[in-house]
């Protein structure tokens, strides 16, 4: 039976090339950081912007843009292949769009410092000591080292030395009344205060989806089983040595997830990997209960509902008549 996966069609291989991506690129950051032409270069302009800085900012865009891709479809392939999970899409989007605001915040604020204060920012700061007080005693002594410099200095200052001076920048930008950061908490106050009344919404809802698929596994987990007990084997001939089954519970265990998939709690690759763990338990006689006609009409329901293929249902069958 075919039935679309809530998460859209090829899923894994679409979070592969995901993850794969991001390592690429974090990668590209990493060789960045080490090449020497980039560590050694001089400012740009009259800014303490280096080729440094700004070859970190372009790969943490593409980072961004990345991640924001996959969140924004993931969340449009719930919201059109699970009607019923359209609100879970909602909150994919938006929770994606909040992560993306955090990592961008942080991603773009030294970029921001370099450009935002200056060369002659830093000079003056050593000049005068009153506005060196307000920062503490990190501030003090950095404000004298400036204080003995001049602009052309600065300028001209690479590696380790423009990076301490890059530091000292971000400490200012941090600053009271530090407009950057109050204009990326309203940016992340208006996604994330939206989150609030969708997850209220259906919290019921996701504890049954979370509910049913940890009974659903707790059901299906591996345990030793009997080597001599029939066990069925499913449609690619695999067969398991999982703790053995009676009749009757090989008849609900495929029911529940038979419901799970209709739900759309689970994709259609979910449910055969499950059901091909349950018939491939043995099957064994249940002392407390013996095997009858409502155990085979509830067999030959779940063929009907396309649930079990023809094979699965004649050897499931074949061992619930040598039950009788």
């Amino acid at each position: 039976m075919e039935q679309s996966s809530p998460l859209g069609p090829n899923i894994a291989k679409r979070f592969i090339r995901f993850a794969l991506t991001l390592v690429g690129l974090f990668i590209l950051r990493g060789i960045l950081g080490a090449l020497p032409m980039l560590k050694s270069a001089s400012a740009i302009g009259d800014s303490l912007l280096s080729p440094l800085v700004v070859s970190y900012a372009v790969v943490d865009t593409a980072i961004l843009l990345v991640v924001l891709a996959f969140g924004l479809n993931l969340g449009q392939d719930i919201q059109a292949n699970a009607p019923r999970l359209s609100e879970l899409g909602k909150i994919v989007t938006r929770s994606t769009i909040v992560i993306v605001l955090i990592i961008a915040y942080k991603a773009y604020e030294m970029p921001s410092a370099c450009v935002f204060v200056d060369q002659t920012d830093l000079v003056s700061l050593g000049k005068n000591s009153n506005a060196t007080g307000n920062y503490g005693d990190f501030m003090r002594i950095w404000g004298q080292m400036v204080g003995q410099v001049s602009a052309a200095a600065m300028q001209n200052a690479t590696g380790e030395a423009l990076a301490a001076y890059q530091k000292l920048a971000l400490a200012v930008f941090r600053q009271p009344p530090n407009i950057y950061a109050w204009i990326f908490l309203i940016l992340i106050a208006i996604p994330g205060f939206s989150l609030i009344p969708l997850v209220s919404r259906n919290l019921e809802l996701f504890t049954e989806l979370v509910s049913q698929a940890a009974k659903t596994l707790e059901g299906t987990a591996h345990a030793p089983g009997s080597a001599t007990a029939p066990r069925v084997s499913t449609d690619d001939g695999a067969v398991a040595t999982d703790k053995h089954l009676s009749p009757a519970a090989v008849v609900e265990k495929v029911t529940k997830l038979k419901s799970l998939l209709d739900a759309e709690a689970i994709s259609a690759d979910d449910f055969e990997e499950q059901k091909k763990r349950i018939l491939g338990r043995p099957i064994v006689p249940d002392s407390k209960s013996v095997t009858g006609a409502e155990d085979l009409r509830k067999l030959k329901s779940l063929l009907d509902a396309s649930a079990l293929t023809q094979q699965e249902y004649e050897t499931c069958k074949k061992h619930f008549l040598e039950q009788i």
